[in-house]
């Protein structure tokens, strides 16, 4: 469902249909994707741009939610095991 979500968000956005999911898989092994444009998928040096972007991108998020989830538990409110 959440790639069907992020194609209608991509052509809400930008008016057109022709873009491209792109998949990256980060070293945890969880599956990373983005919506680009033809000539940006065409482009091997520009997807390796965004697959080390999307790696970053999903270890600072994973970092933070460790955080919260930290936080959480220390103030008594459960956390994501709770």
């Amino acid at each position: 469902m959440h790639q069907e979500f992020t194609t209608v968000l991509t052509i809400l956005a930008t008016g057109r249909m022709d873009h491209h999911r792109v998949e990256v898989t980060a070293d945890d092994g969880s599956q990373l994707s983005a919506m680009v444009d033809p000539a940006t998928a065409d482009d091997p040096a520009r997807l390796e741009e965004i697959g080390g972007f999307l790696q970053r991108w999903h270890l600072e998020k994973r970092a933070v939610e460790e955080q919260l989830d930290g936080i959480a538990r220390a103030s008594g409110c459960g956390g994501t095991d709770a």
